[in-house]
């Protein structure tokens, strides 16, 4: 019960997990929460800082599952599975299959083996299309001012870091970028919860990740190219 409080309620947790992601967990736990307050008596259901609709939707599905508890018919917890799912919109995550069906596959131990060896698709053909250069704004003034501040602003957070915390941020918004950074959607924000208390764009991240590398390792490759946006930055701290 207290790691299903923390994975909901914690900020930095609160802050990376997507939204739908956090409210189906939150329902999720609240109902797990009932269910042992029926069993021990102990109530940490108001623990998880539910809102009303959650509560409401937890409710109608531990109703459910004491309904088709009573009747305990062999194999029927898969229609609630697919009830549930449907209900918090997770049912596209996975899908129910018969087990013959299932075992004759023919490109499932393809599946699992590239699921293990390449976890997260790092090793894949990039798509065709593609960015085929590093990223720049040498011919755009006003991005490549903006990246300037960022990057300005990254050189005066990191001379209090060590080069810990600064691969920390580094890895951490290299992994964001595994998943889409658009640095052009001023309007989409970021957090990160080795910086925590604070919002970035696109671009502020991918230029925080910049001085990050040069920071740590210079020769690794990140796809962005923001050295003279960099030096410029570094002008400006001396003076």
């Amino acid at each position: 019960m207290h790691e299903g409080v923390t994975a909901v309620t914690k900020k930095e947790n609160v802050d990376l997990t997507p939204g739908q992601t956090l409210n189906a967990s939150k329902i999720m736990n609240v109902v797990a929460a009932m269910h042992f307050k029926n069993l021990f008596g102990i109530d940490y259901t108001q623990n998880h800082k539910a809102n009303a609709s959650q509560t409401k939707i937890a409710l109608q599905l531990y109703k459910q599952f004491l309904d088709i508890k009573a009747i305990r018919t062999p194999a029927y917890e898969y229609n609630l599975v697919e009830a549930w799912s449907k209900e918090l919109n997770l049912d596209k995550y996975f899908e129910l299959v018969d087990e013959n069906e299932y075992r004759t596959r023919s490109n499932l131990a393809d599946i699992i083996k590239d699921i293990e060896e390449n976890p997260f698709g790092l090793n894949k053909p990039l798509p065709t299309d593609a960015q085929k250069e590093p990223l720049s704004f040498e011919k755009e003034p006003a991005g490549q001012m903006a990246v300037v501040m960022y990057c300005l602003s990254a050189l005066q957070l990191f001379e209090k870091k060590t080069k810990e915390e600064i691969r920390d941020i580094g890895f951490e918004i290299a992994l964001l970028g595994s998943q889409g950074i658009d640095p052009k959607n001023s309007e989409k924000h970021y957090n990160l919860a080795s910086i925590p208390g604070k919002q970035f764009s696109g671009l502020q991240l991918l230029a925080y990740m910049y001085v990050a590398w040069q920071e740590i390792d210079p020769t690794k490759n990140v796809e962005i190219n923001f050295k003279n946006e960099l030096e410029q930055a570094k002008r400006l701290i001396g003076k």
